[in-house]
């Protein structure tokens, strides 16, 4: 008997890849999967373990592959039309690579790329920090020196609010200063980004209060850790799937 249409999620995001097979209701069919996925790694390593991690989630899924669709959280701008991720210091040897093509041939199904920061809102807001909202949230992930930031509202990441900018190193965890000084750089930063609240990821815990006053709008830290952005990824194919806008 053929397995029900499930989608594969990923988040591409460095320094680990993850994935996971989800049912068309959003609900998470096998344990998380991780693999590294440093920068620096050769280009062949990185899409190795890609279609490594993607195989172990059907096989622990109990799932006949292929999958009904794949969709894949990226920390990196990307071209949606032809599935292509823009050059980023996250995954430099995928930049102008054609991630479409290659996970239609080895994984048997189409991508759809989908703003990372933004699949945390989503996430988030399915089973984290802002549970049940429905009105637009803003998921902001600290990467590295990096901040990307994105906008999820009713089940779908918002087009058009994707964005990434370098804003200095992550401060020390102990240095309060250096947090307040990071949030008031990253409220700069998302100043035109609507959203009713902001999910953050990556701040240390005992420096939030400093963090949160300096970003000066409602705001809360992630929960769900490495999951956030895949099942936010898998919600927003989830929506387009059963036929939501």
């Amino acid at each position: 008997m053929a397995s029900p249409p499930f989608i594969l999620a990923f988040d591409l995001g460095a320094p680990k890849l993850a994935a996971a097979v989800y049912d068309f209701h959003g609900e998470r069919l096998c344990t998380l999967q991780r693999l590294p996925a440093m920068a620096n790694q050769p280009q062949v390593l990185t899409l190795m373990n890609i279609k490594r991690i993607g195989a172990q989630a059907i096989k622990w899924a109990s799932c006949a592959p292929p999958p009904r669709v794949i969709v894949a959280a990226s920390p990196a701008s990307f071209d949606a039309s032809s599935g292509r991720l823009s050059e980023s210091s996250r995954l430099p040897r995928l930049g102008g690579f054609d991630l479409a093509s290659f996970c239609s041939h080895e994984l048997g199904a189409p991508l759809e790329l989908v703003g990372d920061a933004g699949c945390l809102a989503l996430g988030e807001a399915r089973e984290g920090a802002v549970r049940g909202l429905k009105k637009r949230a803003i998921g902001v992930r600290l990467l590295g020196k990096r901040v990307v930031w994105g906008a999820a509202e009713n089940g779908r990441v918002v087009e058009g609010t994707a964005g990434e900018k370098e804003i200095g190193p992550a401060p020390e965890a102990d240095d309060r200063e250096s947090w307040r000084r990071l949030g008031a750089r990253v409220a700069e930063t998302i100043e035109g980004c609507e959203g009713e609240h902001c999910v953050v990821s990556g701040v240390a815990p005992d420096q939030w209060d400093a963090f949160h006053a300096a970003l000066g709008r409602p705001a809360v830290a992630a929960e769900l850790g490495p999951e956030g952005a895949v099942l936010g990824a898998a919600v927003h194919a989830c929506k387009h799937l059963r036929g939501g806008s």
